[in-house]
């Protein structure tokens, strides 16, 4: 990110000038947030035995095992989140990490919270499994 630049306005408002770009990956990141603090219920979801596994034993991409689990295809689940199916099987197969925006985006698409569609960096990380 480049450095903004302030100006002022003649009735002594001061303004922050950025190029457009910087701009809408702030306002991207914003409803990023946004979009996570209203999934942020300060209840964890419980999610099968079987998606868990799917995703932390036998290493399925979590978007895709998620996707599977709620019975849509790729097709599907890139036209709720508005982009291409395309970058939806490049997502599932690793080519491509999506943005926190559209993390945001596909946990609400898949009706999942959205640590669910991040690959647990530990085994010792606690999982959510039904009994």
């Amino acid at each position: 990110m480049s450095p903004p630049q302030t100006i002022r306005t003649p009735g002594g408002e001061s303004l922050v000038v950025l190029p457009a770009e910087e701009y809408e990956d702030l306002v991207d990141e914003l409803e990023a947030l946004r979009e996570l603090r209203r999934l942020d219920l300060g209840q964890s979801r419980v999610y099968p035995g079987s998606l868990i596994h799917a995703i932390h034993v036998d290493g399925v991409n979590p978007v895709r095992a998620v996707r599977e689990w709620r019975g849509l295809t790729q097709a599907a689940l890139a036209e709720r989140v508005g982009t291409s199916t395309a970058y939806v099987s490049q997502i599932e197969t690793g080519r491509r990490h999506p943005r926190p925006e559209l993390c945001g985006r596909l946990a609400v698409a898949l009706d999942v919270d959205p640590e669910i569609l991040a690959p647990r960096q530990s085994a010792r990380e606690p999982i959510g499994t039904e009994a």
